[in-house]
C-alpha cells in the first residue's frame, strides 16, 4: 500500500520556510546595512528565531492544506457509490462501510461482514 505524501509536503515546506526565514531576514540586513559596534551584518543569531517561526509557520499552513487536498482528491477518486448515498440513517445512529475489493472476493467479505454482525451488506456491481 503506497504511503501518504503529508510527510514529505510537511518536510518540503519546513525546509523552504527555514530557508526564506534565514535568507529574508539576511538579505534585507545585507542591502540596508546598519553597522552597529563591529559586530557583523550577517550573523546566524539573530535570524534564528524568524528561521524557526517560518519554517514552523509553512509547515503548518501547507501541511493542512496539503491534507484537505488529498483527501479531496482521493474522494474524487474514490466516490461513495449512490447506493450509499440513500442511506440517511447512516448520519444519525448507524455507520456504513464501502469497501473496494476484485469480484472474486465478494463472497469472502459478505461472509465476514455477517459473521461480525452487520445488519446488511449491498454489494453494487460496476
Amino acid at each position: 500500500e503506497p504511503g501518504t505524501l503529508v510527510p514529505w509536503i510537511a518536510l518540503a515546506f519546513g525546509a523552504l520556510g527555514c530557508l526564506i526565514g534565514f535568507s529574508l531576514p539576511a538579505w534585507t540586513a545585507s542591502d540596508w546595512v546598519l553597522p552597529v559596534s563591529g559586530k557583523p551584518i550577517v550573523a546566524i543569531p539573530p535570524f534564528t528565531i524568524i528561521g524557526f517561526e517560518m519554517t514552523i509557520l509553512l509547515t503548518a499552513i501547507f501541511t493542512l492544506l496539503g491534507l484537505f487536498l488529498l483527501g479531496f482528491i482521493d474522494t474524487c477518486r474514490f466516490p461513495i457509490p449512490k447506493a450509499a448515498k440513500k442511506y440517511r440513517r447512516f448520519q444519525r445512529d448507524r455507520f456504513g462501510v464501502v469497501v473496494r475489493c476484485d469480484s472474486s472476493r465478494i463472497d469472502e467479505f459478505e461472509s465476514i461482514m455477517k459473521k461480525n454482525g452487520a445488519e446488511e451488506v449491498h454489494v453494487e456491481k460496476e
